[in-house]
């Protein structure tokens, strides 16, 4: 069963809960976005240029998620909303699917090996058939271990899923005032460039350290969870 999941649930009006319409101004997608960024966060911390990539519009297979419509994961409250969905770099993927392009081109060259033209055209056609299903297997299972190992901010949480396969997870939550430091990593050529890294929180929680791993926009990351952890705080003492 999946971690992470887009709900289908659906209002009085027949449309979905959470779905942007273009009927009105007030439907658009930065309209919605900004009203968010007013509601939890002060806009006052971010540049023009951050306001303007946490207000785009974001696909079901994006990297970085504010606001995230529909989705849902295990364990949530019942009124708890993600504020950040988060997923390794989409470049980081760029290893494994070289891997299955070479996979998937072998084939058209088994036929200069002597041994495999002397066999029968049927155990051809057999070996050719569970050599793909081979590579599909792999890059299935190589886009479902990126799809779900998600990383997820809500205003009172953060949530780490480490996605192994279908049968094995690891999930890790720790509350956002017991957050102590946000430490940013960023090293090599290629991530300064592309600008993702890690992100490190150390927590007083019992797992000491959370780290979202190879996330596109890191800084940007630090900066909410800095301000969600000086608003929290702030909401603790008031009460």
């Amino acid at each position: 069963m999946p971690d992470v999941f887009v709900s289908s649930e659906e209002d009085a009006s027949g449309r979905a809960v959470g779905e942007v319409s273009d009927d009105t101004g007030q439907d658009n997608p930065d309209n919605i976005a900004s009203n968010r960024l007013h509601e939890h966060i002060d806009d006052n911390i971010f540049t023009s240029e951050e306001k303007r990539f946490l207000k785009k519009s974001h696909t079901t297979l994006s990297s970085f998620c504010y606001y995230p419509e529909r989705v849902r994961f295990i364990n949530e409250d019942p009124k708890e909303e993600v504020i950040l969905l988060l997923r390794h770099h989409p470049i980081t993927n760029l290893g494994w699917i070289l891997f299955v392009f070479f996979l998937a081109v072998v084939p058209a060259f088994l036929s200069t090996f002597p041994v495999f033209e002397i066999m029968p055209l049927r155990l051809q056609v057999v070996i050719t058939a569970i050599w793909y299903m081979f590579t599909f297997s792999i890059a299935f299972k190589q886009f479902l271990k990126w799809f779900f190992h998600v990383n997820i901010v809500t205003y009172n949480r953060l949530v780490d899923v480490d996605f192994h396969n279908i049968l094995y997870r690891e999930i890790t939550d720790a509350s956002i005032h017991r957050v102590q430091d946000v430490t940013v990593k960023i090293g090599g050529g290629l991530r300064t460039v592309i600008n993702y890294g890690d992100v490190v929180i150390q927590t007083a929680a019992e797992i000491p350290q959370i780290t979202f791993e190879a996330v596109p926009n890191p800084d940007l990351v630090a900066k909410v969870l800095r301000e969600l952890r000086t608003k929290n705080g702030a909401k603790k003492k008031s009460k």
